[in-house]
C-alpha cells in the first residue's frame, strides 16, 4: 500500500540496500523469448491492408510525444507508432517548435493520420478540442521537455501514459507489451523500458553510446539510484498516480535551468511515496539520435548538472540518502568510467565525457540550493507562469460535464 512520504523514516534502510545495490531489485525470471525485432533493423514493418484494418486497440494508452525543431525525426516516430500492431488509445504530440517551424511539424503528423486512416485533432496548450481525435497535435508557445511532456500528461485521456521521444522507434509490438505490463501487474505506478541506438549494426562500439539493455524484468519497491532503472526516452506510468506525484520538474529539464534529469527525478519521487516502478526488457524503444561529439559534451554536462540538482533537492527535503546516491553518481559516471575510457576503450573521448561529471553534479549543487522548492511535491518552482493552470481548468470542466 502507498504510504505518507515520511523521509526520515526510511531513509537508513534505503542507505542499507544502497550499499548492496545489486540487491534494490527483484529479478523476475523473463517469461518472453525476445523478438526478431530486437536483432534487426529497429524501421516498422509494413503490414498488409487486412493488418491494418484489423489491429487490436488499446482503451489504456495515451502515447506523449514531446517535440521541437526536428519535424524530420517526429515523423518516424508518429508513423512507428501508428504502424504497430497494436494501437493506443490516442497519440499526442507536443510541439514547441519555433514559429517558422511549427507548421512543418504539423502537416507531418497530420500527413501520418492521413496515411494511416486516422482522424486527427488540431489543438493548442490554450484550447484543447472538445472530442479529441485518435491522433493529436498540440501547439505550445513554451519551451522545456519537462514542461511539454506534463501539458501532454493532462491532456490526455489514458490511464497510462507512455512518453517517448520524438528521435526515437518503437517496436511494433511496444503497445501490446506495455498494456500486458500494467493489466497483469496493478501495484506497478510505473515502468521503464529497454533503450538499443537504432545503429547498433553499422557502429562499433567505442564507449560513448548510451543504451539500456537488459532482457530481465525487475521490480523496484524503495528508493533506489534512479539512472539504474531506465531512461525518459521509454518510460510510463498510471496518470493518477503520476499527477499526484507532482508531475514532471519543469526546472530539471532540457530547456530549463538544470538542463536534464526529469525523467529520471520522477522515477525516485514515485518511489519515494512509496509506489513500485518496474523493468521490462520486452518493452523496447530504439534511439535514433546520433550525436557530434560537441553534442555529447553538453548532454553529458546537462546530466551532470541536473543529477546535482537532484540530490541537493531530496537532501533539502530530509532525505539525506541523497548524499549516497551523488556519491554513487560521480563515482560510476567519472572515476569509473575514466578508467574504462584509458583501459578498456582506449578513448580519449569517453575520458572527455567522464571528466565532466568530476564539476557538472557541484554546478547542479550550487544552484539547487538557491532555488525555490515545493517540499510537499520535492519540485523546483517554476519562475514563468505556467500554462497547465488553463489547461488544468480545461480538463476539469471536461471531467465535470462528463
Amino acid at each position: 500500500m502507498p504510504r505518507n512520504l515520511s523521509l526520515t523514516n526510511f531513509w537508513p534502510k534505503s542507505l542499507k540496500n544502497a550499499l548492496t545495490w545489486k540487491n534494490t531489485a527483484h529479478n523476475s525470471t523473463p517469461n518472453f523469448t525476445p523478438s526478431a525485432q530486437s536483432s534487426s533493423s529497429p524501421t516498422p514493418q509494413p503490414l498488409t491492408i487486412g493488418e491494418l484494418a484489423n489491429r487490436p486497440s488499446s482503451n489504456l494508452i495515451s502515447v506523449i510525444i514531446p517535440t521541437r525543431n526536428r519535424y524530420a525525426k517526429v515523423r518516424q516516430a508518429v508513423e512507428s507508432v501508428l504502424s504497430g500492431q497494436t494501437l493506443p488509445l490516442e497519440l499526442i504530440v507536443v510541439d514547441q517548435s519555433d514559429e517558422e517551424i511549427a507548421g512543418l511539424t504539423e502537416e507531418v503528423v497530420r500527413e501520418a493520420a492521413r496515411r494511416f486512416n486516422f482522424p486527427f485533432s488540431l489543438e493548442s496548450d490554450t484550447r484543447l478540442a472538445e472530442y479529441p481525435a485518435q491522433v493529436r497535435y498540440i501547439r505550445t508557445a513554451t519551451k522545456g521537455a519537462g514542461l511539454c511532456r506534463n501539458l501532454g500528461a493532462l491532456a490526455a485521456r489514458g490511464e497510462v501514459l507512455f512518453f517517448t521521444d520524438d528521435d526515437c522507434i518503437v517496436s511494433s509490438d511496444l503497445i501490446k507489451n506495455v498494456e500486458q505490463e500494467y493489466q497483469q501487474n496493478p501495484e506497478i505506478a510505473g515502468m521503464y523500458g529497454r533503450v538499443m541506438p537504432a545503429q547498433t549494426r553499422e557502429k562499433k562500439r567505442d564507449g560513448t553510446e548510451l543504451s539500456r539493455s537488459g532482457l530481465d524484468r525487475r521490480v523496484y519497491d524503495h528508493p533506489a539510484c534512479p539512472w539504474q532503472i531506465g531512461s525518459g526516452n521509454n518510460m510510463s506510468f498510471r496518470k493518477a498516480i503520476f499527477l499526484a506525484c507532482g508531475k514532471f520538474d519543469e526546472v530539471l529539464t532540457i530547456g530549463g535551468p538544470f538542463e536534464a534529469f526529469e525523467d529520471l527525478d520522477i522515477a525516485y519521487r514515485i518511489l519515494l511515496r512509496g509506489f513500485q516502478l518496474s523493468y521490462n526488457g520486452q518493452v523496447l524503444v530504439y534511439h535514433d539520435s546520433p550525436k557530434t561529439f560537441a553534442e555529447q559534451l553538453r548532454t553529458e554536462r546537462g546530466y551532470g548538472k541536473g543529477a546535482g540538482g537532484a540530490m541537493i533537492k531530496y537532501m533539502r527535503c530530509g532525505d539525506f540518502f541523497a548524499l549516497w546516491m551523488l556519491y554513487k553518481w560521480i563515482w560510476h559516471m567519472a572515476v569509473r568510467r575514466s578508467l574504462a575510457g584509458i583501459l578498456k576503450w582506449r578513448n580519449w573521448r569517453v575520458v572527455r565525457l567522464a571528466l565532466i561529471q568530476f564539476y557538472a553534479p557541484w554546478l547542479g549543487v550550487w544552484q539547487g540550493l538557491r532555488w525555490q522548492l515545493d517540499r510537499q511535491n520535492i519540485v523546483f518552482v517554476t519562475s514563468a507562469k505556467s500554462p497547465e493552470t488553463t489547461l488544468s481548468a480545461q480538463v476539469q470542466d471536461k471531467a465535470e460535464v462528463a
